[in-house]
């Protein structure tokens, strides 16, 4: 039996540490993480600061802008719930230079993606989730 039905994309599991990150990403808010100690920002969310091993670390939020730092583009469908082709990219953060982040390239066709191009923040929902993406600056809404 055939079903057109696509299949569900993984949703978010939260822990302790990510919780904060996920439930401002179901606000459609994008947030990184600041060391009250030495002021680094990071991502992924973590215990401690990457930088200066301080634990007193707080979320700020990020206007959701940034530029492909570097990108790979799938031509093989690993998971039936990610078709191929798609883009994985690093994402640095305009706000917050020297962060970045990994997620798909969305809205956009794989082969215009480039190093430097200038992306926005969109959120995908994962069941009860929203995941951030990026597409190109300019696209409209879909």
């Amino acid at each position: 039996m055939s079903s057109d039905i696509p299949p569900q994309r993984p949703s978010p599991a939260p822990d302790g540490v990510s919780l904060p990150y996920w439930l401002a990403a179901r606000d459609r808010v994008l947030v990184v993480q600041v060391c009250a100690s030495c002021g680094a920002c990071q991502y992924p969310p973590d215990l401690a600061c990457h930088h200066c091993a301080s634990a007193d670390l707080h979320y700020e939020e990020d206007e959701g802008a940034g530029v492909v730092y570097s990108y790979a583009i799938y031509t093989r469908t690993f998971d039936a719930a990610f078709p191929a082709p798609y883009v994985l990219a690093f994402v640095e953060l305009s706000h917050h230079p020297g962060v970045r982040i990994m997620a798909n390239v969305v809205e956009v066709d794989a082969s215009a993606v480039e190093v430097g191009m200038d992306v926005e923040v969109i959120f995908e929902p994962r069941g009860e989730w929203l995941v951030p993406q990026f597409r190109p600056v300019g696209v409209a809404a879909s």
